[in-house]
């Protein structure tokens, strides 16, 4: 009984956010897709523990004890040692199993990969840590941690958007600054947020929830805002589209498309059926 509810409180946030992101998709994306990511975020925890491994024989600061170390050397172990190498596990997953799909044409479906991933990451860490500490971690985890690594991937997903918008209009060089960014800003984010708890200086336990709510906040209003205001990469067009109408003047029945762009292409539509791929707006 006591293992089935420590699950139940490991797994329902990763659900929770999971369900928040999706349900702002507009044009959903296929769950055969999301399932592959999900459990590619789940396997970038085997390649964390590689790289960790590797890192620390090549860097055996990066895997001392963090409270063993001064501030300056628990820098480069936590923002090395443990944020830049789960980032980096997560964006792999993404650019492998995501950045070149096909169906990757709209600047929301980047934050959707990103988080994907990073909730399947937080789903087996945090099983693996409310399991063994019990369920004031998992109400603690539930709270910050999972939420944080879903703030990650929205700040990831951000960039690689910008970065996959860029590498359609072929700015080679606009794409890699915002492939940089991708997983550079979400390791300076996931860094700030451990080095805040790792040094339990209260100082920075101070700055830590103060840091947490903003992050929330902001990557709130980030996913708010893109999701409304998603355009599809490729044609430009706003991915969201209204349901045809049914006007019957006369009682003679027509079909009005009140927003003619296709649901599945982006083109601009003036009939019931899309001119370019043939897609019936329904």
């Amino acid at each position: 009984m006591q293992l089935g509810l420590l699950l139940f409180i490991s797994i329902l946030p990763v659900v929770l956010l999971g369900k928040f992101i999706y349900n702002h998709d507009k044009n959903k994306e296929s769950k055969s897709l999301l399932t592959r990511l999900f459990i590619s975020g789940i396997l970038s925890i085997a390649l964390t523990l590689i790289l960790t491994g590797i890192s620390e024989a090549i860097f055996p600061l990066l895997g001392e004890d963090p409270e063993k170390l001064n501030k300056i050397d628990l820098i480069a172990n936590v923002f090395l040692g443990v944020a830049f190498i789960e980032e980096f596990s997560k964006w792999i997953m993404v650019k492998i199993n995501a950045y070149n799909h096909k169906d990757f044409d709209e600047v929301y479906d980047a934050i959707v990969y990103t988080v994907f991933v990073s909730l399947g990451f937080a789903c087996l860490e945090n099983i693996l840590y409310v399991v063994s500490g019990g369920l004031v971690t998992g109400i603690f985890r539930a709270l910050l941690a999972v939420p944080g690594h879903a703030c990650d991937g929205v700040i990831m997903g951000y960039y690689i958007g910008l970065a996959k918008a860029a590498q359609i209009k072929g700015e080679k060089s606009k794409e890699s600054k915002y492939l940089f960014l991708s997983i550079l800003c979400p390791t300076l984010a996931h860094g700030f947020y451990d080095y805040c708890l790792m040094t339990e200086d209260i100082l920075f336990i101070l700055l830590f929830f103060i840091f947490v709510i903003i992050l929330f906040i902001k990557c709130f209003i980030t996913v708010k805002k893109i999701a409304k205001s998603n355009r599809n990469m490729v044609t430009n067009q706003p991915a969201e589209y209204i349901q045809p109408t049914v006007n019957q003047p006369n009682n003679q029945p027509t079909i009005t498309v009140e927003r003619k762009f296709c649901p599945n292409c982006g083109a601009k539509v003036e009939t019931v059926y899309c001119p370019h791929c043939g897609t019936k707006n329904k």
